[in-house]
């Protein structure tokens, strides 16, 4: 897929979150009520598009790496900023999830199916400006 602009789902970076905070995997999997596999499969797309591992993995348990740990940070931003921005949009479109916003340079989109998305635009600002 050459060409295309990587996508950051939402319920991926959620994902990372739970992870973080967790420091597990199978913990993470059992809060958030999906199976481990789907955890490992959203963490490894998380990396892919980061373009570098977030976390350590260890024989037993994981834990973030320095890349996680700036990760980490923006994504509990960058969520927040999402659920005041649904809100806003919501309220101000008359509930119609059709909406695009750009804040500190951090493209998020809403797509027609209601899921938000996080562009290729916002990692290289995160990679620019992370530290």
């Amino acid at each position: 897929m050459q060409g295309m602009t990587p996508i950051l789902h939402l319920n991926d970076l959620q994902c990372f979150v739970v992870v973080y905070e967790l420091r597990s995997f199978s913990r993470a999997a059992d809060t958030m009520d999906t199976a481990q596999s789907q955890v490992s499969t959203r963490i490894q797309r998380l990396e892919r598009f980061a373009g570098t591992r977030l976390f350590t993995r260890l024989p037993h348990g994981i834990r973030p790496n320095s890349s996680g740990e700036v990760f980490y940070r923006h994504a509990k931003r960058v969520l927040s900023d999402i659920a005041e921005l649904e809100t806003a949009v919501r309220q101000g479109a008359g509930g119609t999830p059709q909406a695009a916003a750009t804040r500190n340079q951090q493209q998020l989109s809403l797509t027609p199916e209601g899921e938000w998305i996080w562009s290729a635009r916002s990692m290289w600002y995160f990679a620019e400006h992370a530290g």
